[in-house]
C-alpha cells in the first residue's frame, strides 16, 4: 500500500510538473480506495411522511414505486422498526400517527392510519395498532367486512320509475328513493369498501364507510365504532347528506 501511494503521488506530481495539473492515470488493475464507504443516509435521505405525539415519526424505508411507498419505518423513543406496510406517496394522503389506549389494557398503543387507494369515488385507509411496550401489532377488524356481514340492504327498482334503497343494522334504518334515471345502472344492494376513512378521537376509534348504490352514487354512511377488542361493536347508519335527493 505504501508503494502504491508513493507511486500515485509521484505520477500526480509529474502531471503537475508538465503543467497539465491532471494526475497521471492509475495503472490498469490498480484499486483506488475511498476514505470511507458512502452510507445509506449519504446516498438518499428517507422521506419523512408523518410526525405524531411523543416523538413518533414515520418514514419511507425505500423510494416510492407506482405511486406507493411499500416499506415504512416507524421511529419513537430511540427505537426504529421497519414494517411491510404501504401508503400513497401523495402529500394530500399523508399518514397520521396517534397514541392512546385503544384496547382497554391501561397501557398505551400506537395507531397508524395509511392510505391504500385513492381517486374518483375511492379513498381507502388502513389502520394499524401496535403495543407500545414491544411494538407487536394488534389485529383490527376490517370495517368493510363488518358492514358487509351486519348491514341488511336492498336496492329495488319500482314500476313507477323510482328506485328504493333500504338499509338497516343495530337498530338504525335508512331509506332513500331515487328516480331510476339518476344512474345508468343500480346495484342490487348497498356496497361498502370503496371509501374507508378512520376517525380517532382520544381513545375512541371509528371508521366511516359511505354505502354505494350505483357506480357514482352513495346513499348513506355507515359509522363503525370499535370496541376495546378492536372489533366493530356497533354500526350506525345515517343518510349521506352529499348524496343526490
Amino acid at each position: 500500500m505504501t508503494i502504491l501511494l508513493w507511486l500515485y503521488l509521484t505520477l500526480a506530481g509529474a502531471g503537475a510538473a508538465d503543467g497539465s495539473g491532471v494526475p497521471a492515470a492509475v495503472p490498469a488493475g490498480e484499486v483506488v480506495l475511498a476514505s470511507r464507504l458512502p452510507s445509506a443516509a449519504d446516498s438518499q435521505a428517507l422521506p419523512l411522511l408523518a410526525e405524531g405525539p411523543g416523538g413518533l415519526r414515520l418514514l419511507a424505508a425505500e423510494p416510492s414505486r407506482s405511486g406507493m411507498y411499500r416499506r415504512l419505518e416507524l421511529q419513537a423513543d430511540g427505537i426504529s422498526r421497519t414494517f411491510e406496510w404501504s401508503t400513497a406517496d401523495q402529500p394530500t394522503y399523508r399518514p397520521a400517527l396517534y397514541r392512546g389506549n385503544y384496547d382497554g389494557d391501561e397501557l398505551p398503543e400506537i395507531a397508524v392510519i395509511l392510505t391504500q387507494g385513492y381517486g374518483s369515488g375511492v379513498n381507502v385507509q388502513e389502520l394499524h395498532v401496535l403495543n407500545e411496550e414491544d411494538w407487536t401489532e394488534i389485529p383490527v377488524e376490517h370495517p368493510a367486512d363488518a358492514a358487509a356481514s351486519r348491514v341488511e340492504s336492498e336496492v329495488t327498482p319500482r314500476q313507477d320509475g323510482t328506485v328504493h334503497v333500504s338499509a338497516r343494522t343495530d337498530g338504525s334504518l335508512v331509506q332513500r328513493t331515487y328516480s331510476a334515471g339518476d344512474a345508468g345502472s343500480w346495484l342490487g344492494e348497498v356496497h361498502f369498501g370503496s371509501i374507508i376513512e378512520y376517525r380517532i378521537d382520544g381513545d375512541r376509534n371509528a371508521a366511516l364507510l359511505p354505502g354505494q348504490v350505483s357506480p357514482a352514487e352513495f346513499a348513506l354512511t355507515a359509522e363503525a365504532e370499535y370496541g376495546r377488542d378492536l372489533r366493530v361493536k356497533r354500526i350506525l347508519l345515517r343518510e349521506d347528506t352529499t348524496a343526490s335527493d
